[in-house]
């Protein structure tokens, strides 16, 4: 694959992940563009408090990816790496193929807010 097709799947991804924020309640959420400033380790503005970066292909360096939004966060940000594997790399059609990597204490700092909320249990 070309640089420039990367790119743009690349910049798809992001705009889907943009996309998927609004629909939640992040109204403003869309991709940060790398000359808007030295916000460098973030994809996606206005996902307060989490700090993304988001990565495809067929073996997305979700590590490094990961480092990178730590890098770019505050104390109380959490940083995420939204993942999508292409397509060819998916042996059962059922699976999305797409994640989401956090911090484990993130995790369960989410679930147990939760929760709280539902009231479960």
């Amino acid at each position: 694959m070309s640089g420039k097709n990367s790119r743009r799947k690349g910049h798809n991804w992001e705009r889907k992940c943009a996309q998927l924020f609004r629909e939640i309640g992040w109204s403003n959420a869309r991709r940060h563009l790398e000359y808007q400033g030295n916000d460098l380790g973030k994809d996606l503005e206005e996902t307060k408090p989490f700090i993304v970066q988001c990565k495809t292909g067929k073996k997305p360096n979700f590590k490094k990816a990961y480092s990178q939004a730590c890098d770019a966060s505050g104390k109380k940000d959490i940083p995420t790496v939204l993942i999508k594997y292409e397509k060819q790399d998916v042996k059962d059609s059922r699976k999305s193929m797409q994640f989401a990597v956090l911090d484990v204490k993130d995790f369960f700092k989410l679930i147990k807010e939760l929760r709280r909320l539902k009231g479960w249990k």
